[in-house]
Formats: structure tokens, sequence, C-alpha cells
């Protein structure tokens, strides 16, 4: 039997919590609750809360000093199970927060929805890269479980 990735673990948890509202203690209010979001998807995949952060940047920053996620660089592609992250307060001011996301198959996010207030596959990278990079001014961070 073949041992299955983290990455491909936190993928399949993702995929379980499409169409749901998994943090309905609402720690932190629907409409801007990515992170919290994730962080529940991870610790329901792995046992254990990644973070107790609920803002993107600071995420950001747990993310990048992680010895459980490496930062891929630009020529790599992304795979399902791989986290996005657009950081709030590294844009143009033209969106007000960042954003966090889970990669689906082919090219789709999944990420918590603030106007529907549920974890859905909302974007593409096309999609993302025009809200957040292209309007809001954000980088765009990929990272993969490892």
């Amino acid at each position: 039997m073949v041992k299955e990735t983290s990455q491909r673990i936190l993928y399949k948890t993702a995929i379980l919590c499409l169409g749901k509202d998994i943090t309905p203690e609402d720690r932190v209010p629907d409409d801007v609750a990515c992170v919290e979001v994730w962080n529940k998807i991870f610790q329901l995949a792995f046992g254990f809360r990644f973070s107790n952060e609920v803002n993107t940047y600071p995420q950001f920053l747990k993310l990048a000093t992680s010895n459980k996620f490496r930062l891929l660089n630009p020529l790599e592609k992304p795979e399902a199970g791989d986290t996005i992250i657009s950081p709030t307060g590294l844009g143009n001011g033209s969106l007000p927060n960042g954003h966090i996301g889970i990669f689906g198959e082919n090219g789709r996010i999944m990420s918590n929805d603030s106007y529907n207030k549920v974890f859905l596959e909302n974007y593409s990278l096309v999609t993302w890269t025009e809200r957040y990079k292209r309007y809001g001014g954000f980088p765009i961070l990929i990272f993969r479980r490892i």
C-alpha cells in the first residue's frame, strides 16, 4: 500500500468540506473567515491546528517559517492540496483583505466564500490572479505541505 502524501490528505479533506460552514462557532465572522476555515481543514486532516491566526499576513509568516510547508518557486506548477495565499497588507489598497485557499484538481481553488459563507470551489488560478494580483496588487504565494 502506498502512503498518501500530506498534500493529498489536505486536498481530500478540503473536498469533504465543500459546501459547508465548517466553523459554525464563528470565532471570526464568516465573511472574513478564510484563515480560520483553512486552519480548521488542516486540523481535520492532521489532528491539530496549524496556527491560531485569523488574518492572512500572520498566517503567511507562519507558512513561510514552518518546517511543514515549503514555498513553491514560480516555475513549479501548483497541485491539488497546495495552499495559495495573498496576504493582507501587501496589496495596493484596491481590496481591503487578502485571501487563502487550497488547490483542487485542474487548477481550481477552494476557499471560504465571503458571500455564501461556506467553503466552495470558487476560483481558478486565472480568476485568483485577476482579483488578487492584477486588481488588488497582492503577491500570489503557493505553499506545499511536506
